[in-house]
């Protein structure tokens, strides 16, 4: 009987006949009921009863989505089920993520299905396979709860998670303007010499007083901060401008230079110590 195969696709038909126990080529093999793809970290594949597989669909390489594709074709005369929506762990994350989206859809009809695709599937083998275990698991029983609000009232649903969404980015946006102004205040007093918080940085001079320093740590000299603030002062289109060894992008609510975005108020609060 042969065992070693010149290409995945022999691999696969020989696996789906169900007639030899191991098969191989260079990069698929099985072992009875189950096939692999690239080693016994990734099982592609496996018979849970004489007239159902189940296969991993996710999918990390691109030959790997070749296994999978040639492994549904390969068994399509049996019932097939995938992990993406019969492993409760996976569709737990897709639904919180698909409800995430949810809340700021303009298309909403689209995640809901999405959602109720997932649910219907994931019962449906919970039905086939008789597994009780899993209605009793926490991330089950939250599924069952979300899935039953958008049943009851899918637009007010809606509504529900825009609002929850709009406070959690409410609280969010307190909480860092909170630890900003903390964190401004040691970096004034040099307690702390850099940090990155939200999109934004902002500007000290140094205790030497030779030069302006950013909250990226990044320093030029005084006289160089001088002169571009006097630009800036004066109206000048300072884009391109050069400021040690970097380069001005824009001055728009905030000044871009390089990979920095500092915050206006800041190099008015330096550059008026400047002049």
């Amino acid at each position: 009987m042969k065992t070693v195969f010149s290409n995945a696709h022999d691999v696969v038909h020989a696996f789906a006949q169900r007639n030899q126990s191991h098969g191989r080529s260079s990069n698929i093999f099985f072992n009875h009921d189950k096939i692999y793809s690239y080693g016994y970290h990734y099982l592609l594949g496996e018979f849970i009863d004489d007239k159902t597989i189940v296969i991993d669909n996710r999918g990390y390489s691109n030959t790997t989505a070749k296994h999978i594709s040639y492994l549904i074709g390969g068994t399509r005369q049996y019932k097939q089920f995938f992990t993406r929506s019969c492993d409760l762990h996976l569709v737990n994350l897709q639904i919180l993520a698909l409800k995430d989206r949810l809340a700021k859809a303009k298309k909403p009809e689209k995640y809901i299905n999405e959602m109720l695709s997932l649910w219907a599937s994931l019962n449906e083998f919970i039905k086939y396979t008789k597994n009780k275990n899993t209605i009793k698991d926490d991330r089950y029983k939250n599924i069952k709860r979300i899935i039953k609000a958008i049943q009851d009232k899918p637009q007010e649903y809606q509504q529900i998670l825009a609002e929850a969404k709009k406070k959690e980015e409410l609280m969010r946006k307190r909480s860092e303007a909170k630890k900003i102004k903390e964190t401004l205040s040691k970096f004034y007093n040099y307690e702390v010499h850099s940090f990155r918080i939200g999109d934004k940085d902002y500007l000290r001079i140094s205790q030497d007083g030779s030069n302006v320093e950013t909250s990226q740590y990044v320093k030029v000299s005084i006289d160089e901060a001088k002169t571009l603030y006097q630009l800036i002062c004066k109206g000048v289109d300072i884009a391109g401008h050069r400021i040690s060894n970097y380069i001005v992008n824009s001055i728009n609510g905030t000044l871009k230079i390089g990979c920095h975005n500092i915050d206006m108020d800041s190099v008015h609060k330096v550059g008026k110590q400047l002049i």
